[in-house]
């Protein structure tokens, strides 16, 4: 198990439910100050995931190339780790825009939110479920490539790569779209860091990395709503930076359990839960008069709960049936799956 992998995991969600907050947060009377510009900057949390999720895709699948039957297994795998999670919340969060909030679901489209056929927010019950699209896209062509050459298959991916650079620049119109979306560039980098070896990388090159992370995390904080081109470059490059640092750390023995670590392994369902918390918040609380002169610090308390439910959620509902699941067709286990095999180190 790669610890910092795990505690990457847990900054990217934690990140985009502070960013998610702030404006729950000033409707409770609370005011951010100086911070507000940082926890603004959030969002980046999902580029985090992005460049996170391509290292660990490739990581735990290895390099080799597979055959029909192993690439099958693999994308039944992946589908059971998104919908399996991701379907007991979206019955939830219905219900309670059916009570609470009709209004939410006019524009939304039932059969894309069930299965993830758009990255635009407004067709979506739960709107952060946009990202989760792309990664079934990722999952998709990636176990296509593996049936391939290598060396052929990362030349298509450049290839497309170079063609998204392009269309971007050409045109940055096109990033609203799906396949020219410049979040494909992070979800590459990922697959080729985590297709590297990084064991021959020392003491020097963690100078490197460490620094170039830290550089591009305060060109994140000076960007004002990027383009999406140039945030893939600058966010995705400095989550590069963070992963390739945090494999390097590992491979130098630095590498223990840690709070960040084991909230790492409920941050997909933190990241699906908390805008509907903090919704439950806004509906409940707010307007408790008990509670308005305190709602500010009490709001912090809420926020903590949130990445607890999250965690409980985890533990209780979605790795038992994912677990269940996969049991049931032979696959491995979600403990076993965010293990990479030694053998790709």
């Amino acid at each position: 198990m790669n610890y910092n992998i795990q505690s990457l995991r847990a900054f990217a969600a934690i990140a985009v439910m502070l960013f998610h907050a702030i404006p729950f947060y000033e409707r409770a009377g609370g005011s951010l100050g100086f911070v507000r510009p940082m926890l603004a900057n959030g969002y980046a949390g999902v580029d985090l995931f992005f460049v996170l999720s391509g290292f660990i895709i490739a990581k735990s699948f290895g390099t080799r190339i597979q055959d029909f039957t192993a690439v099958k297994r693999f994308l039944e795998k992946r589908a059971y780790r998104i919908f399996v999670g991701y379907w007991p919340l979206l019955l939830l969060v219905t219900l309670f825009y059916l009570e609470l909030m009709p209004h939410r679901l006019e524009q939304v489209s039932g059969i894309k939110s069930f299965f993830l056929l758009s990255n635009r927010i407004p067709d979506l019950v739960i709107g952060q479920s946009w990202s989760l699209s792309h990664e079934l896209f990722f999952y998709f062509a990636f176990g296509l490539l593996t049936l391939i050459d290598r060396v052929i298959s990362n030349m298509i991916v450049v290839v497309y790569g170079a063609a998204i650079v392009v269309a971007n620049v050409t045109d940055p119109n096109v990033a609203k779209g799906f396949f020219l979306n410049p979040h494909f560039l992070e979800l590459f980098a990922g697959m080729f860091l985590g297709k590297s070896s990084m064991t021959r990388f020392g003491r020097v090159e963690l100078l490197l990395l460490v620094p170039a992370a830290a550089l591009l995390l305060v060109l994140w904080g000076a960007l004002v709503t990027p383009a999406p081109l140039t945030r893939a470059v600058v966010l995705g490059g400095a989550a590069f930076a963070l992963v390739a640092s945090a494999d390097v750390l590992r491979n130098a023995g630095i590498n223990r359990v840690s709070i960040m670590s084991r909230l790492g392994d409920s941050s997909y369902s933190l990241y699906l839960v908390h805008y509907f918390l903090l919704e439950v918040f806004a509906a409940y609380l707010l307007p408790a008069d008990a509670l308005k002169p305190y709602l500010p610090q009490f709001f912090w308390v809420w926020v903590v709960l949130i990445v607890m439910a999250a965690h409980i959620f985890h533990f209780a509902i979605e790795k038992p049936l994912y677990d269940t699941v996969c049991a049931s067709r032979g696959l491995r286990t979600l403990r076993a799956e965010l293990s990479p095999r030694e053998a790709e180190r």
